[in-house]
Formats: structure tokens, sequence, C-alpha cells
């Protein structure tokens, strides 16, 4: 073995004096320097395992080909090896081409060749110390002498019976990286590799050390977690252990993480009170964490005050309690971190944090000294209100990665102090109100005209010019004007006309500084409303000819104006931070002063029906053996009973020429009238107003057997209410033959009617919301004259 390595040494030599000579075309492979060749060298004795047919092969030919190695790094970018060597070795001996795809990267077995890998890879990487880089270098090279790497194992290979190699892709994995593919860009090969991030730290100090730690990888691995003397890196033979029983960390997960928790005590007897904190993932990356350990000293940090000038800005009083020590030894150079925590409640809602490091620190640190730290300045704007401020300041944040030391740990437990302040922004006097609005007459017919007028009112200690002033119809515009007032001047807009062109009931609506032009306070008060009716200003009573319409029905549309609710607006502040430099913030409010109006529509619903009943009295029987007090009123029923019973008639709808008829006429109104007024905020919507209800007169038109009218009667209201009611014929004196007079409320026919039909036509005036009318016709049959019943002379037979 001692010869071969000297025979090796020896063909080396050589190839490096002829490799020195030598002019290559492009950039020459890494391993050039130790073998001598260069891309599209070949020859014929290369054993080892070739992945892509999965065989070990003996002194297969080869030659050496140039690829691009691409390594991605986790933090994303991207590291490209140009010069990366591969090995295309046939399949078998005798195959006539070389196979490009069989190819795979190898890299000479020496430190030497595994520094320049690793040179190669990790070139330009910031954020390393030399000594960090150096431990790493020097594990991974160490890997040339890893006695496992020999004749049988797959990551072994020699090439013309004397040059050992490694290959590429399972050696980088001793770096935390590994393969993921190839790829033919154009006429280039590449590999490409993924990089694993490099691992993390972070201690907090307290009594107790919390140690937090990711490491990254992608094969198994012992991570090792330990302190050491600060400075002494590299050197870790006099370490303490920080895991549990101080033994390593097996992984084989892509991120290993966890927190491990030390006496800080048992490390300053050992180590001193500056030690480093010391991460290392199995692959030699490491992460370090100084930290200066606090000893026996009492040490506590106390804010006895806190407070807010009238311009926003916050201090903190705060005093030293503990031994006197040199403060260089356990406070960092930056300060000492205070932090300030506000809640902002009231007129707006927000919350942040800003703090402070405060570094008018004296060289030695005596028991009872004070300092007067300043934490931020808050600015709530100009938005009026009172802003309820909850702030809480910490000194030496315990949190902190660079915090002051304090011992024992529960000196950190009083580093906090609460406060309650308030800023209040009085409000602009500044209030419009729109007062009323009336409609003169509040009912009208259709086409006909109202007079709207308005009041508006500055009631506010400034004036407003050139206020705009908006009346609606429903959500229609009907009308605009400006006015300027004065200090707690009411004005009077209009009186305008206003025709109604459509029935129904109309929403008449004023509001004062539609637009949000102005300065206002209160904005729930600008807007006032009424009612006005438009009828249809038909007329019943007057109609002639047959009618048939028993029932009337209508609908409307009214439009109400109600809050629905407050918006939610948004405005940037800001804060001065200690150094005096302005931080902007964003913060979201209610505006309960400029609440939302919308217009909602209702439909209302009415109906009026109407029902008659004629009476002859004709179907009394008479019986002159036994007269009674009805027969006066029957006197034709001997005659018209049968008649009727013959021809299927009611005999009370037959009558004598002569004798009286009576009506009963019904009316039913019924509405929802603003029984769904919406609900909105602060009381509104507001209702119109107002009632509605049936007709207040009828008439009844008789018309004889001849067709023309005879009479009109405007009927009386007997029973009921304004929207069920009974009516009938007006009561009238009747004087008989006899001279005896007596009440009735009849309609007496002529004496000299022919047999035929009356047609007696019934109908409304306009009645409910949209003048709703109905009409009946009933009708009489006169059979016979009053001269034919002279009944007390006739006797039967």
């Amino acid at each position: 073995m001692k010869n071969r390595a000297t025979f090796i040494t020896a063909i080396m030599a050589v190839f490096l004096l002829l490799s020195s000579v030598a002019s290559a075309a492009g950039e020459s492979p890494m391993l050039k320097k130790y073998t001598g060749w260069t891309y599209g060298y070949s020859d014929e004795r290369f054993s080892g395992y070739i992945p892509a047919i999965d065989k070990f092969v003996e002194k297969n030919p080869w030659e050496l080909a140039q690829w691009q190695g691409l390594f991605t790094f986790g933090d994303g970018k991207t590291r490209t090896v140009s010069n990366y060597d591969v090995f295309n070795v046939k399949r078998k001996p005798d195959d006539e081409k070389f196979d490009k795809e069989n190819g795979f990267g190898l890299v000479f077995k020496s430190k030497q060749a595994l520094g320049d890998l690793f040179d190669s890879i990790w070139a330009g990487q910031t954020g390393l110390s030399a000594a960090q880089r150096d431990y790493f270098r020097d594990k991974f090279t160490s890997s040339a002498d890893d006695p496992i790497f020999k004749d049988g194992n797959p990551f072994y290979y020699t090439v013309e019976e004397w040059y050992p190699f490694l290959r590429t892709s399972g050696i980088v994995q001793r770096m935390g990286i590994r393969f993921n593919k190839t790829q033919k860009n154009g006429s280039t090969y590449q590999a490409l590799y993924d990089v694993s991030k490099w691992p993390e730290l972070k201690v907090t100090q307290g009594n107790n050390l919390s140690i937090n730690f990711a490491a990254y990888g992608y094969t198994e691995r012992n991570i090792r977690l330990v302190a050491a003397p600060a400075g002494k890196f590299r050197n870790l033979k006099n370490v303490v252990n920080l895991t549990d029983d101080g033994k390593l960390i097996p992984s084989s997960a892509e991120k290993e993480e966890g927190i491990y928790q030390f006496k800080a005590a048992n490390l300053v007897k050992t180590l001193g009170k500056k030690v480093d904190i010391i991460l290392d993932d199995g692959y030699g990356r490491t992460a370090i964490q100084t930290l200066t350990l606090p000893d026996n000293k009492a040490m506590d940090f106390v804010p006895t005050k806190l407070t807010m000038t009238d311009a926003g800005q916050f201090w903190v009083k705060f005093r030293y309690d503990g031994d006197d020590i040199i403060s260089s030894d356990y406070i960092q150079k930056n300060g000492i971190p205070n932090t300030l925590n506000l809640k902002v409640g009231g007129a707006i809602t927000t919350e942040f944090n800003t703090g402070s490091k405060f570094t008018e620190i004296p060289q030695t640190l005596v028991k009872g000294t004070t300092f007067n730290a300043y934490m931020g300045k808050i600015d709530v704007g100009q938005k009026p209100g009172k802003y309820y401020i909850k702030a809480e300041a910490v000194v030496n944040n315990p949190n902190h990665q660079e915090r002051a030391l304090e011992s024992p740990a529960t000196a950190y437990n009083n580093n906090s102090i609460k406060g309650e302040f308030l800023i209040e922004i009085k409000a602009p006097e500044t209030d419009l109100v729109a007062v009323s609005v009336t409609a003169s007459p509040g009912s009208i017919a259709k086409g006909g005209q109202t007079k709207i007028t308005a009041k508006v009112k500055n009631d506010g200690k400034l004036a407003q010019d050139n206020v705009l002033i908006r009346i609606f119809d429903n959500s229609s515009k009907i009308y605009e004007v400006r006015k300027s007032f004065g200090v707690g001047q009411t004005l009077t807009v209009g009186p305008f006309n206003w025709i109604g062109h459509s029935t129904g009931a109309h929403n008449i609506m004023a509001v004062v500084d539609p637009d949000k032009e102005k300065l206002d306070k209160n904005r729930s008060n600008n807007v006032a409303t009424t009612g006005c009716t438009v009828g249809s200003g038909a007329a019943g009573g007057g109609s002639t000819g047959d009618c048939n319409k028993p029932q009337a029905e209508g609908s409307l549309t009214v439009s109400y104006p109600l809050i629905t609710g407050y918006p939610e607006k948004s405005r940037e502040s800001y804060y001065t931070d200690s150094d005096g430099k302005r931080q902007w913030y964003t913060y979201t409010y209610t505006d309960y002063s400029d609440p939302i109006w919308e217009n909602r529509n209702v439909q209302y619903k009415e109906k009026l029906t109407i029902s008659a009943e004629i009476n002859t009295k004709q179907g009394i029987a008479t019986d002159p053996n036994h007269p009674k007090a009805s027969d006066s009123e029957s006197r034709g029923a001997w005659e018209i009973i049968p008649y009727a019973k013959k021809g299927g008639k009611n005999p009370n709808e037959i009558t004598r020429a002569g004798y009286g008829i009576e009506l009963k006429v019904k009316t039913t109104y019924t509405t929802d009238w603003e029984t769904k007024v919406p609900t909105g905020l602060e009381d509104t919507a507001h209702p119109l107003g107002g009632e509605y209800h049936g007709p207040d007169t009828l008439y009844a038109s008789f018309y004889g057997p001849n067709g023309k009218l005879e009479k009109q009667v405007k009927l009386e209201k007997t029973s009921g209410d304004k929207d069920t009611a009974t009516w009938e014929l007006p009561l009238q004196t009747i004087s008989s033959d006899s001279g005896k007079s007596y009440q009735s409320r009849k309609y007496m026919t002529s004496v000299n009617t022919p047999d035929g039909y009356y047609r007696i036509k019934i109908s409304t005036d306009p009645a409910g919301i949209n003048g709703l009318v109905t009409c009946i016709t009933k009708q009489v049959e006169v059979y016979g004259s009053m001269y034919d019943d002279i009944q007390n002379l006739r006797r039967p037979n």
C-alpha cells in the first residue's frame, strides 16, 4: 500500500508538470492539478458504482466532461460552479459511444481537493466569521480520510487503477446539501443541488438560559449544543454540554428545532461570566451567541413613574437597585432596551408599540441611581372626541435579546409600569339642523298644488356661508337653494309650489348640507320629513250609468329616510420615537357624527268593498182575517208573493207603483298604512302620520223603467265607524191618505210608474290614500199599482 501511494505521488508530479506547460481551451477541471487531465480526455480504466445502471463496473472506458453545478441556498440565492467535473462511462467496454446520460460528478479524494470543492460552493457566503468558516471547511475536508471510502463503497471510485475519487453528489451531503436532478440547458448539462439553511440560535437569559434553536439538513446527523469560554471557538475542549445528560441530538428531519433550559449559575462557575453558546448542526455549520452571565450580585432596574406631557410625549423614571457594578460588564453597549405599549380607545381605537435604547448610563452604577427615559410621542390628530390611552412601559425589556442583566431572575418581574391618560379634542361648535318641513295643504287632488316650506337652523357658534338645502319628494329632488347663516340663525326655505302628479302618499324631505360640504358635528339632525297625500280627485256621486265595481284595491310605495349605520374611516397619524424620528401608522374609527342615511321603499295596500240589500217589504204575507201592523207596508203581498214564487223571484225586490223601497248599504275599508315603517338607528325613520279611512259620502241614483234618472239621494251613515259602516236612505216624513204622518227611510216610487224595473246605482266618493271608488247597481221590479191593493175591501172566495 505504501509503494502504491509513492507511485501515485510520482505520477501526479509528472501530470502536474505537464499541465503547467500545456494550454487548455476554456476553463480547467477541478481535478486537473491532481491528474493533469483536461476536458475531453478519455481512457479505459474506470472502476466503481454507476448510478444510472445500478451496477459496479471494472475498467470501463471513460471520458471527462464539463458540466455546471447549480447550488440553490435556503435564502433563495444561487451559486454556479462552472467547472463541475463529470465522468461519462460506457455501460459496456465494447459500446461504440460514451453515454452522456450516464455522467456523474467526481471529486478527487484528498483534503485539498475537497477544500477546492468547498470553496467553489461557499464563495461569497456572508455573515460568517473566519473561525466559523474554517471550522466548517475543516470538518468537511476531513471526510477525505474517512476509512469508509474504500473499494465497495458506492461513493468511492478508482480511475486508471491508482487515482481515487469520491462521487460529488454523495460527498456534498456532508455539507447539508442534496442532489436534486440533472437537466440540459441548450448544449450545457447541469447538476442541480439544494443547500439547506444555516442553523439558527436565540438565547434568552434569566436564572435559566432559554436556548431556542433550529437546524436544517437532508441526512442523518448529530446536532451539538455547547457553551465555551467567550472567544475560544474552534477550541472546544473546555465546553459544557447544554443538552439533557450532555447527549448529542440525533436528527434526520429537514428542520430540527427545540428549546433547552440550562441554569446560568452553573456556567458561571465553570466557564466564567462571558461565554459563547454554540450550535453545531452536525455538518460543521455553527450558530454562536456571546453572553455575559450574571453572577451573585444583586441587580435590578425598577420603573417608578410614567408620565405623558401635554404634547403627547411619554417619559418613564426608573431606578437602579442593586450592588455597585461596572456598567459595561452587565449592560450592552447599545444601551438598556425599553418598550412602550399604547392602547387607544374612544374616538378611535388602535394599538401599537414603540421603544427606545437608553444610553445615558454612568460607568459605575450605584444603588439608588435614577434615570428619566424618553419613550416616544403620540399624535391622535384633530378628530374631535375623547381618547383614552392605556400605556405600559417596560424598562430593560426581559424579552429583548440585548437586555441588561438582572439578578436574581425574579428581578425581571418588576420591570413594567402602567398608566392611564386622557386626551380630549373638542368638536367645532357647528351644527346644521333641519328643523321642519311642511306641505300646506297636506292633501291635494292629482294635478293640484301645495306650498312646501322648510325651516333650517345654524345651531352653532360659527357662521356658515352658502349652505345647500335640498328638498326631496320621496328620493327625487324637487327643489334646492343655498343660504348663509349667522350664529344661531333659523332661516325659512320657500314656500314654493309643488304639483302632485301621482296619487298616493308622498314623503317630503328637507336635507341641509346633503353633500357634506360644511363643518357639522352632528349629521343625524340634518333631515326633516312630512307627508302629503295626492288623491285621484274623482267623485262617485255624479257618475251615471250602470256600475259593477263592488271592490277597489290600491297600493303605494313610500320612501323613508333612515340611519342604517356609521362609516368606518381611517386616517394616518404618527408617533415620534426616542430618536426623534416620526413613525407613521394607520388607524380606523367609527364616525358617529356622520351617520349613513339611506332611503327604504315600503309598499302599503288598501281595499274598499261595498254591498247592498233592497227591501220592499212585500215578502211579508198578509191575512185579512188576522190583520197586523206590518200589513200596512206589505199591502201588495197578497198578489206579489204568488207572482214571485211562480217566477222564482224575491218578493222583497218587487213592489207596486207608489210604494217605497228601502236600502241598506255596507262599506268596509282596510289598510296596513304605516304598519311597516322601517326601523333605523337614532329613532329613524320618522312616520309620515295621517289617517286614511273609508268613504265619507255615498249616493243612490234611482232610474225609472224608462231609463231616466228620477232622483239622486245622499245616503246617511246609520251605524259603524270610519272604516266599516252601514248606510241607509235619509229619514223622511211621509203622510198617508188618511192624513197620518210617519217616519220612514224609503224611496217612494211614482204612482204612475208602469210595470218594469227600477235601476238603483249606489256609489262612493273617493276614499283612502289612492281615492278608491266602489259602486254597484241593484234593481227592483214594479208589478202593478198601489190602487190594486184595497185590501180591506177584498174577501177570500
